[in-house]
């Protein structure tokens, strides 16, 4: 009893930990921003390139589609074999809770409903957890290439020999002690973050008004995929919202001018949230039909899907 009671109390001490973090982050960039607004001109820059800004966007809603297909070879990998379209479904309409508060209720809302659907609860219990410890390890691999911001004496070209080291390891790893689904899944959470990280780099270079070498893209999109990571590891705080945008600012100050290193973390949050959106929309609309898609638990039948 008095375990639960101190797992339980633990839980609330970083949940509300991880809630201030947010709001430092959040007071943070508020105070950048009244600092340097009079050289924002947001309105200037939505003008001028909404076009880019909205294809940019949309490209990050779709990748969403990898999201949903990582956790469907997660489930398989567990022995629950679902349909392509109904984990896209399942995964889009629950994944906008994440902006609640508390940082968990699109899980708990997936998992919702998958028992509504007739999945077996375990399986799903163990895919969250799965899916979040790829997700760590997927953030952690990528930010290997921030190391040159952090330690000096670290060159480029040595932060990317061990991140091919790393990565290549991490796969062999992988199709060794689990199998080819579990390395699939691990795959596409991978690539997500690596799109997400490229999109980010490209609205900086698209945002910048610096002339900006191409040999710094590998940094400034590790930097967001470090800055990705913490904000996910930070109980309490809805995608990362605040952690994120601290991170990111510390990182790249000294690439960019403040005025445009915060519009383009501006904008890249908001990119975010509207890609969510778009990702809401496909599921909800594009794949809505395949909600009630049949799912198959027999393990015959998973080696059949997946042939």
């Amino acid at each position: 009893m008095l375990k639960s009671e101190l797992k339980s109390h633990l839980y609330t001490t970083l949940h509300w930990f991880g809630s201030c973090l947010g709001v430092v982050g959040i007071i943070f960039m508020v105070v950048k921003l009244i600092d340097y607004k009079s050289q924002l001109h947001p309105e200037a820059l939505l003008k001028a390139d909404w076009l880019g800004i909205f294809l940019l966007t949309s490209l990050y809603g779709i990748a969403g589609l990898l999201l949903a297909r990582a956790w469907r070879f997660l489930l398989i990998y567990l022995g629950v074999a679902v349909s392509s379209g109904w984990a896209v479904w399942a995964y889009g309409v629950s994944q906008l809770a994440k902006y609640v508060p508390g940082n968990i209720f699109h899980l708990a809302g997936r998992q919702a409903l998958g028992a509504a659907a007739g999945l077996p609860n375990w399986p799903l219990v163990k895919s969250t957890a799965w899916e979040l410890t790829l997700q760590v390890i997927a953030g952690a691999i990528v930010s290997i290439l921030v190391l040159p911001l952090i330690i000096t004496t670290i060159s480029p070209m040595v932060s990317l020999f061990v991140f091919t080291i790393v990565l290549l390891a991490t796969l062999v790893l992988f199709y060794y002690f689990f199998n080819s689904q579990f390395l699939l899944a691990f795959c596409w959470y991978f690539l997500f973050l690596i799109v997400g990280s490229s999109i980010f780099s490209a609205m900086a270079f698209y945002i910048s008004s610096d002339e900006l070498s191409l040999t710094i893209i590998p940094i400034i999109a590790s930097g967001y995929a470090l800055a990705w990571l913490i904000g996910l590891l930070t109980p309490g705080a809805p995608a990362g919202i605040g952690v994120r945008e601290f991170i990111l600012y510390s990182l790249l100050e000294r690439f960019f001018n403040s005025a445009d290193l915060l519009t383009i973390i501006v904008v890249s949050r908001m990119m975010t949230v509207a890609g969510d959106f778009i990702f809401y929309l496909i599921a909800g609309f594009i794949f809505k039909s395949r909600r009630n898609d049949k799912f198959f638990t027999n393990q015959n039948l998973v080696r059949t899907e997946l042939s």
